[in-house]
């Protein structure tokens, strides 16, 4: 089972359900990505790589970024949750981190020279959604992957 994720790969399936400083762990992990992407939201020029870069290259930025806070979210919400279905834990992390996408982009316009971006969600959607996706086509439908919440 793919143990390169190992820090987050939580084999509750043998010590049990997600004990509560799991859960804490979970919630300050998801607590600390989302002040990073606030962060770097709020910078006026955002860092510029020392590469030229492609037309498109913003959005792949904002898929990997969410595509990684949408596997936050659903360990997060696995800890907290742990009797909803895998299928639920996915809808609900998705929904988090579309919503933050779009409170992202709206934070955004308040930033000097920086604008709020439709397409940006649609990126960030695009990561939430592939990522967990990915990791149940990787783990099958009778699992959480790396989050074996039960």
């Amino acid at each position: 089972m793919h143990q390169w994720f190992s820090v987050f790969y939580l084999r509750r399936s043998v010590i049990g359900a997600a004990n509560r400083w799991e859960t804490v762990l979970a919630w300050l992990v998801f607590l600390g990505y989302a002040t990073v992407i606030f962060y770097l939201s709020s910078q006026s020029e955002p860092p510029r790589l020392p590469f030229p870069v492609f037309p498109g290259l913003d959005k792949i930025v904002h898929a990997c970024e969410f595509g990684l806070f949408g596997l936050v979210v659903f360990w997060a919400v696995g800890c907290s949750f742990q009797t909803l279905s895998v299928r639920s834990k996915g809808i609900v992390s998705v929904v988090i981190s579309v919503l933050y996408g779009v409170s992202d982009e709206i934070h955004q316009t308040f930033v000097p020279m920086r604008l709020g971006d439709p397409f940006d969600v649609l990126a960030d959607a695009a990561g939430a959604v592939g990522v967990l996706i990915a990791f149940r086509i990787i783990y099958g439908s009778r699992c959480d992957g790396p989050f074996q919440v039960r």
